[in-house]
């Protein structure tokens, strides 16, 4: 276990994320299984510098929408502004 699940491709779902709309880039973006059924998401999500919080609420709901069905039952999304906001940055 705690290994990214073989049906699921980061690459593809870090290029969907950085589709939405006020979304700048991703990184560290992990998802692994927990039993073999139910998975684990994590990921960073920088957005523009003038994304209101309205404009993030719709960022993780997209989010949110966009892993359904692959068996998420807990997802975290950190919310950075600008490319130097990354609290796992040296």
């Amino acid at each position: 276990m705690q290994a990214v699940p073989e049906s699921i491709n980061i690459s593809d779902i870090d290029r969907r994320l950085q589709i939405i709309e006020k979304v700048r880039s991703t990184h560290h973006t992990h998802i692994w299984s927990l039993d073999g059924e139910h998975n684990v998401l994590t990921t960073h999500v920088v957005v523009d510098e003038d994304a209101s919080k309205e404009d993030v609420r719709h960022i993780k709901s997209e989010v949110k929408e966009l892993i359904h069905g692959l068996e998420c039952t807990h997802t975290t999304v950190e919310i950075e502004y600008g490319d130097n906001d990354c609290a796992m940055s040296p």
